[in-house]
């Protein structure tokens, strides 16, 4: 609940601090003092719109700070730790929240001395405080939130929940499904691709290496004229013909046997002579078979010419060698292979999707007919209320309308949109609530509403700006009890005009307004018992204030 509130340079308001207790804190003061100026304020601490025109005219920077106890609030407790503002481990159980404002627009928010986003202070803030003011800040006059209202009315909200976890895995199936065909119906034209770039591949029975060799053939078809005619003429030159290099050495062969004879220092030269005379026949023979050998083949030289053609553009296409694009096409095989897989897995998601589609139908039926009878017990409930809140003429209606435009009849909560609907007056048609322009009519509805969800509403402190807007008497005294009644679970903290309300508090401060020093400054003080007593004639009977009057306070008050 709250602790506490201090402000510092926010409107009017120079300094102010103020303490909260358990149960009914009322508030009470005159017109213009600055009581709903602290609501306001409250409203900024907890994630609203911020403004420079908030800033008190003599300062550059307003400050709001609070502090709440978090021990009764287990859904804010854990959503703190998970923003990282608590410690499973810390014995504290509770946050302040300090927001600052200034004129040059630049602000910040720290919650338990964290930096934190204003989006923060609202999550927090929703299950913290619902604050009620006479046109602002309704939480029930949104139609968004009747389903969440009527399903924690009817104790509904542990099947919703389940239901709500079905469907995002619904839509977590439906979202895979739908990349998945569009993946593919990508893929298919891509396989369409890889098939063709397969066979044309396979077509071609590549082999490593295989345009180097056709090269190296094509290099010598192309020369083989040239080849067998300057290779026979090697051949003549060497041996065949007259004068031939053979013969020539021959001749030299003959006079170093000779010279050997007369000079044994010559026998090297003779054996080299002798050598190379061999060696040169050898080569002779070489020369004259390579030049029988030369083949004369222009068909051959054609096909040669076309295979390395075809070779050349498949390595344009698909690789710089020919081992690149056999690895390329060992990797469209693989690809090709992990088709199946997708194809697979499609029919098995969309089995599941068809499962859980149907699933949901039933649950969203029954939901629906669970929220039908509990729409009942609420209406009458509702009804029941406000005619102890001088609305008995009223009429309240619970309308339940399919949900979904789209393809699936039910969104995260079901089949079901939820509106209330209301007819104040006789003879008038059921307008929904938000549509209600009346402000005491939509306090003493709220009140109704707080009333008969006090049980389940998870809201740790209602705060009512003018709950009495529009009434008195019977139906003040009434009012009171009911926020009383509503204090008894919640912290309640209300600013009223109305002293059958204020004679209900645990709590009673007063707010003035007070100039000094040319100031206007706005006070607030916890009131002792006599001093209830004084305020609470003073609201009975204006400035003016007469034993008549103190002698109702106190009987108002019990005392």
């Amino acid at each position: 609940m709250l602790r506490e509130l201090h402000i510092e340079n926010f409107a009017i308001i120079d300094k102010l601090h103020v303490e909260f207790s358990k149960g009914l804190n009322v508030l009470t003061g005159e017109t213009g003092a600055g009581k709903s100026i602290i609501i306001d304020a409250l409203s900024l601490a907890l994630g609203s719109k911020s403004s420079s025109e908030m800033i008190r005219s003599d300062a550059e920077k307003a400050v709001v700070e609070v502090r709440v106890d978090l021990q009764e609030n287990e859904t804010v407790r854990t959503r703190a730790m998970e923003f990282g503002f608590l410690s499973p481990l810390e014995e504290s159980q509770e946050l302040i929240i300090r927001r600052e404002i200034s004129r040059s627009g630049k602000g910040r928010a720290l919650i338990n001395g964290n930096l934190a986003t204003t989006a923060m202070l609202a999550e927090l803030g929703e299950n913290l405080i619902d604050i009620h003011g006479q046109h602002q800040h309704q939480s029930l006059l949104k139609p968004s939130i009747h389903i969440d209202l009527l399903d924690a009315f009817g104790g509904l909200l542990k099947p919703r929940k389940e239901f709500e976890e079905k469907f995002q895995r619904f839509r977590q199936i439906q979202t895979e499904l739908r990349e998945l065909k569009e993946s593919i119906r990508t893929r298919m034209q891509r396989l369409d691709l890889l098939n063709f770039q397969k066979q044309e591949i396979e077509k071609a029975h590549l082999i490593p290496g295989e345009d180097e060799e056709l090269q190296r053939e094509r290099k010598l078809l192309s020369a083989a004229e040239r080849l067998a005619t300057e290779t026979q003429e090697a051949y003549e030159l060497l041996y065949g013909g007259e004068e031939s290099l053979v013969d020539r050495l021959g001749q030299v062969l003959n006079l170093l046997k000779d010279l050997t004879q007369i000079d044994n220092s010559l026998s090297p030269l003779l054996n080299s002579c002798e050598s190379i005379s061999y060696q040169l026949e050898d080569m002779a023979y070489s020369l004259r078979d390579y030049a029988q050998k030369v083949e004369f083949n222009p068909q051959r030289l054609e096909e040669v010419e076309r295979r390395l053609d075809e070779l050349h553009r498949l390595k344009r296409k698909y690789g710089n060698t020919l081992s690149d694009i056999l690895d390329l096409k060992k990797s469209i095989d693989e690809e090709l292979a992990s088709y199946d897989e997708g194809e697979e897995r499609l029919e098995k998601l969309e089995n599941t999707f068809k499962i859980l589609e149907e699933e949901l139908r039933m649950r969203a039926e029954e939901l629906s007919r669970r929220r039908q009878e509990v729409a009942k017990k609420m209406e009458l409930l509702v009804m029941k209320e406000l005619s102890e809140l001088n609305m008995d003429k009223t009429r309240f209606q619970v309308t339940l309308e399919p949900g979904s435009s789209g393809e699936y009849p039910f969104t995260s909560k079901g089949k079901d949109r939820v509106e209330f609907f209301i007819a104040p007056n006789p003879g008038e048609g059921l307008k929904p609530l938000s549509k209600i322009a009346s402000g005491g009519e939509i306090s003493r509805i709220m009140l109704a509403f707080k009333t008969i969800l006090a049980s389940v509403d998870n809201v740790s402190t209602l705060i009512f700006d003018e709950v009495d807007l529009g009434i008195g008497g019977r139906v003040a005294e009434i009012v009171g009890k009911k926020l009383k009644f509503i204090s008894s679970s919640r912290q309640v903290i209300c600013i009223t005009h109305l002293p059958q309300i204020a004679s209900k508090a645990d709590l009673h401060l007063q707010i003035s307004k007070e100039v000094q020093g040319g100031k206007t400054l706005t006070k607030v003080r916890r009131l002792s018992e006599s001093e209830r007593i004084e305020e609470i004639a003073r609201m009975l009977g204006g400035e003016t204030i007469t034993e008549t009057t103190l002698k109702h306070a106190r009987e108002m008050l019990g005392y």
